[in-house]
């Protein structure tokens, strides 16, 4: 889709997309997953990561003992 945009509102991310004129047509695409290129992405801050960052890691008990491997990141609970 060409032409969204979005910002962060600090606890959601408000988007325009294109041909969504109204309060209606936006309801209809609520809980819609939008997917976004990673090269269209910022770099995530030192000591931050994307979630796709994660996937294939080495999961290991804070002993360090080698648990598993990550296969996917879900996304947390919201909070209201």
């Amino acid at each position: 889709m060409q032409g969204a945009r979005g910002r962060d509102t600090g606890k959601h991310v408000v988007a325009t997309l294109p041909d969504i004129i109204d309060r209606d047509a936006a309801e209809a695409m609520r809980g819609t997953e939008i997917l976004v290129p990673r090269d269209a992405l910022p770099p995530p801050a030192p000591g931050e990561y994307y979630w796709v960052d994660l996937e294939g890691m080495r999961v290991v008990t804070v002993e360090g003992v080698a648990w598993a491997r990550s296969r996917t990141c879900c996304r947390p609970a919201p909070t209201t």
